[in-house]
């Protein structure tokens, strides 16, 4: 099972998607205030933001304002564009778990830990922007940890972009670059 424990754990997570059943014209929280400035946009061709609405999101509304405007508006469709992120997620959260060599016993209890945390299950079927703002800090972990083993300038040139749109899409996301510089300093050796 170590081989394709990613496998065994997305399909489980699949299985539990069916039995939620994610489909539904109706808001969860307040997913209703993202969904409303997809709504208006495609209805007036206007972008504005809700004053209930905390976060700018503007990365994950380009995209869902695109995929929208070919399936239309719908509750379903935005649920189904975050669990298409948090698959995404859950694929980024593999990777990484690989490229920091965690043993094969211990990847199985994280990726579980992961995906089936009762915060990521709920918030992977609504449509607020937690589970994009994760999605984009795995990716932004991912290229800062390549650019720390291989010191590639493009790895943290990725890095710097995911964490400009991480940024644009929640302004918590300022921190991130903060962090990795403060951790990179403090773990290099001084002259």
């Amino acid at each position: 099972i170590h081989k394709y424990d990613w496998l065994f754990v997305f399909g489980l997570f699949l299985i539990v998607e069916v039995i939620i059943n994610p489909i539904g014209e109706f808001s969860l929280n307040d997913d209703w205030a993202y969904s409303k400035t997809i709504y208006d946009y495609l209805n007036t061709g206007n972008i504005k933001f809700s004053y209930w609405q905390g976060f700018p999101d503007l990365p994950r509304f380009l995209i869902s304002a695109s995929i929208c405007k070919v399936f239309g508006f719908s509750f379903t469709v935005l649920r189904f564009i975050t669990l298409a992120t948090f698959t995404a997620a859950f694929y980024v959260f593999y990777r990484n778990l690989k490229l920091l060599e965690f043993n094969s016993s211990i990847r199985l209890p994280l990726l579980f830990l992961f995906t089936f945390n009762p915060l990521t299950v709920y918030l992977s079927n609504t449509y607020l922007s937690d589970i994009f703002q994760l999605l984009l800090t795995l990716i932004s972990f991912q290229f800062i940890v390549l650019y720390f083993k291989s010191r590639q300038l493009n790895y943290l040139i990725i890095f710097t972009i995911i964490s400009c749109l991480a940024t644009l899409n929640r302004q918590i996301s300022l921190t991130v670059p903060l962090i990795y510089t403060f951790v990179y300093y403090f773990n290099t050796e001084k002259d």
